[in-house]
């Protein structure tokens, strides 16, 4: 399976080493702050940049079933994860378990893709949303709570983004970082 890359850093003798954060940023937090994703119905919105590396550590999860959604075919990449590709949310219907659904895709392509119909159709069942954007308070994200979801802005996957890459970072200065909850109470009090 390949490797994400979200970033290159160098080592101490200055070699460029890829270093892999969306991913296990993304599950750490979900799993420390949320819960699992095992024998959920996971739908992922926009499977470039960020989705794909998520993708590939859910498919490690075990969902009951994950569905890749962007308009860009994700078929080979579906394939290869032994899910569901598809190039509009409304082709994934028929949803009766737990979903997840997870907005990859932004403000602009979370609206043409119909998330908030989707949002609406499995409103009130305590199904989870996560929209990705750093922001603590996302509209679409309140709309969701209103709606019945357990709705999450993109803050505390991204604030263990920062986090791995500054402890990689003092790791290779030699520096003590702080603890994970000091640094993300700075972060939320910068944003």
């Amino acid at each position: 399976m390949p490797t994400n890359i979200d970033a290159m850093i160098k080592d101490k003798n200055g070699k460029l080493q890829p270093f892999d954060i969306n991913g296990p940023s993304f599950i750490g937090w979900f799993e420390a702050e949320v819960g699992s994703f095992e024998g959920k119905q996971v739908v992922i919105l926009g499977v470039g940049g960020v989705g794909e590396p998520i993708a590939r550590m859910l498919s490690k999860r075990q969902p009951q079933e994950m569905f890749l959604v962007d308009v860009v075919s994700k078929q080979g990449l579906a394939e290869e994860l032994g899910c569901v590709y598809s190039a509009s949310l409304e082709n994934v219907s028929d949803l009766s378990g737990e979903v997840v659904f997870i907005n990859c895709a932004g403000k602009e392509g979370a609206s043409e893709a119909g998330a908030e119909d989707f949002l609406k159709k499995y409103k009130a069942r305590g199904n989870v949303f996560v929209d990705l954007r750093p922001h603590l308070d996302i509209l679409i994200v309140e709309e969701a709570k209103y709606l019945g979801w357990k709705a999450y802005t993109g803050f505390g996957m991204n604030a263990r983004n920062d986090y791995a890459l500054l402890s990689k970072i003092c790791e290779l200065v030699g520096v003590n970082v702080l603890l994970f909850n000091d640094f993300k109470e700075l972060v939320a009090g910068a944003s």
